[in-house]
């Protein structure tokens, strides 16, 4: 006789005799009185990033070209040194004055200029924007280095920090999904009056819906379509979803 339970992400399939066992596990016949059970787990860890990149946006003005010039050249030797004391990497590029962007586009420069009145700054003769990004390696400077930064005006940053091997820290998820699997199939066995005999399969090979789950579903299993080894965050999480067979057999 065959049947099926389901609860939550698990498949219970009934009690099969040897000689007619079927299902997804085709190579692990069962026995008299077993039951195959299919769970679905998730495992989370987190990994220490490796280094940080520090995107900075320069936004000044002044009364003329001249003057956003100097401004500009102060800014850049202020980054160049902070970025040297703390053993990074910068790239900088050029100054890029409102009046250029509106001869190269005349609706970008309407929208840059209304955005700029709006940070606070007024109106101004002459003025202008540049990108720069910062790359640190070393993790244990970058507080000092933000501070640094702070107290830079005309610049604003944004930090993405990033991990050059997650992994160990897969392997670390992926040991927690086998184990909240193998506590799951625990309770499966002890409400079914039975006990966990095997591991018939375990496989990552588990069908995600994320259009569905990023609608409103499992927030963990959503985590899988955005965690890598970059984000805002220095500990870059990593999710592992497997699916895992166990063979449940009487006491």
């Amino acid at each position: 006789m065959r049947g099926s339970i389901g609860l939550g992400l698990a498949l219970l399939l009934a009690v099969a005799p040897a000689a007619s066992a079927q299902g997804p596990v085709a190579t692990v016949p069962l026995a008299a009185g077993e039951m195959l059970l299919e769970l679905t787990s998730m495992g989370s860890a987190t990994g220490r990033a490796g280094s940080a990149e520090i995107a900075i946006q320069i936004a000044i003005s002044a009364a003329d070209d001249r003057e956003l010039r100097r401004q500009y050249d102060r800014i850049v030797t202020r980054l160049r040194t902070a970025a040297r004391d703390a053993g990074g990497e910068i790239e900088i590029g050029e100054l890029m004055s409102y009046r250029d962007m509106m001869m190269e586009n005349a609706a970008d420069y309407v929208t840059n200029m209304a955005d700029f009145d709006v940070a606070g700054e007024g109106e101004a003769a002459s003025s202008g924007s540049a990108s720069a990004v910062i790359r640190l390696r070393d993790l244990a400077r970058i507080a000092a280095l933000m501070r640094t930064l702070e107290g830079i005006e005309g610049i604003y940053s944004d930090t993405t920090y990033r991990s050059s091997d997650m992994s160990a820290v897969r392997r670390q998820a992926r040991d927690n999904a086998i184990a909240a699997a193998r506590a799951e199939a625990d309770s499966y066995a002890a409400s079914l009056g039975m006990r966990v005999a095997r591991i018939a399969r375990v496989t990552e090979r588990v069908e995600v819906d994320f259009m569905s789950l990023m609608m409103g579903g499992d927030p963990a299993i959503a985590n899988l379509a955005t965690s890598g080894a970059a984000g805002s965050d220095p500990n870059v999480p990593a999710h592992v979803r497997v699916g895992v067979d166990f063979i449940l057999a009487p006491r």
